[in-house]
């Protein structure tokens, strides 16, 4: 016994141990992360396209307009909500809100 610390002891100070770890099980939490951080991210787009749309109905006063409307505020809106329509339905989709 003594010998085997002598040695052990010996590879630590050279640096010759290597310490390596398994994680087991965290496959799982990582596919659910990828899934929450996508999420996330269109949810900021939807936001994000949202209240791109409203400053630019609001402030833009040249460009084309429909009924008084700018047809690019129009669009924003309409990407906005399919992208939301998107997410929500992947959210109903997979029972967990």
């Amino acid at each position: 016994m003594p010998y085997q610390v002598h040695d052990f002891l010996e590879e630590i100070r050279d640096g010759q141990i290597e310490v390596g770890f398994v994680h087991k099980g965290l496959d799982d939490l990582l596919n659910r992360l990828d899934v929450v951080f996508n999420r996330l991210v269109v949810a900021m787009i939807v936001a994000g396209g949202l209240i791109g749309s409203s400053l630019i109905g609001i402030f833009a006063k040249g460009g084309p307009h429909l009924l008084g409307i700018n047809i690019i505020s129009v669009l924003g809106f309409a990407l906005s909500g399919v992208l939301a329509v998107w997410l929500l339905w992947g959210v109903v989709r997979s029972g967990r809100l």
